[in-house]
């Protein structure tokens, strides 16, 4: 009974017919509450660019999320931050990166 099982999983995950290495039509994606309560979802694709396709509008919609939940401060602190790092040879903000 346990080999019919495992032969009819093997012909429904027929991985000789998709395209591309294995390991580059795998994601998995973390996730959780905290560093420590995380749960993994491993996902295969049928082709390497799908899985590229995925892995980059799932970045997308973190990065955005993270920006949506982002407080007033770290907003304020990324600003600041951006306004540093464009000082001139004087040490000053242009008034040109100054933006309203």
């Amino acid at each position: 009974m346990g080999s019919l099982i495992e032969a009819k999983l093997r012909e429904l995950l027929d991985v000789s017919t998709l395209a591309g290495k294995m390991e580059n039509r795998m994601l998995t994606v973390v996730s959780g509450p905290d560093m420590v309560n995380i749960t993994y979802l491993n996902f295969m694709a049928f082709t390497e660019d799908t899985a590229k396709e995925w892995a980059e509008e799932l970045f997308n919609l973190a990065s955005n999320l993270f920006v949506q939940n982002m407080s007033r401060e770290d907003c304020l602190e990324k600003a600041y931050t951006r306004m540093k790092l464009q000082l001139n040879p004087e040490g000053r903000i242009p008034c040109q990166e100054l933006k309203i």
